[in-house]
């Protein structure tokens, strides 16, 4: 379900388990999920002012999770967005029992390429808001601006390494091909 806050996915419980390949900041990488309760997907959405550091981006997510009334963030993969939840897309495809679910969120003001000049940003642990209000307006605009666009792919059958490589691969190619399709 989407709202304006948010945009949570519930996998049914399933006969194997699930894996997931994401950036995500709550149970990222490459994981397995055992289905025995339903695995969530959640891409809460911050203001776009938000540092990234009060709250910390795990908290922020365990305590939307509480919200959601989601008891164990086990079995959750979690992003945060300052996207438009208008921008949400989610496409399962199933075939002989094998199903893939992938969710989007897209926010393109900050938009990148492939071979696009990169970017040095400014983002340390130790900093806090304080020390963000003290930086001058060249520091200030070396911080990282919004612009993601946060994909989550969930497969529902045991996936080689190889196959979790060229299913990661995919998806980038995808965004890179949004990014450059949006200039």
């Amino acid at each position: 379900s989407v709202n304006n806050d948010r945009v949570r996915v519930d996998l049914p419980p399933s006969n194997s388990s699930y894996q997931s390949i994401s950036s995500a900041i709550l149970n990222g990488g490459c994981q397995v999920f055992e289905t025995s309760s339903l695995t969530h997907v959640i891409n809460y959405k911050v203001p776009s002012t938000y540092d990234g550091l009060n709250p910390s981006p795990q908290r922020l997510l365990a305590n939307f999770a509480k919200k959601e009334q989601i008891n164990h963030c086990n079995n959750t993969v979690g992003m945060l967005t300052a996207a438009s939840m208008e921008t949400f897309a989610h496409s399962s495809r199933s075939a002989t029992g094998i199903s893939i679910d992938v969710i989007v969120t897209a926010g393109l003001s900050n938009s990148r390429s492939a071979g696009a000049d990169a970017d040095f940003f400014m983002i340390r642990e130790e900093y806090t808001t304080t020390d963000i209000d003290t930086f001058d307006e060249r520091q200030k605009q070396q911080m990282m601006k919004p612009g993601t666009i946060n994909t989550i792919i969930v497969v529902n059958a045991p996936l080689t390494q190889g196959a979790q490589v060229e299913a990661y691969a995919i998806a980038i190619e995808a965004k890179c091909n949004a990014c450059v399709d949006h200039n």
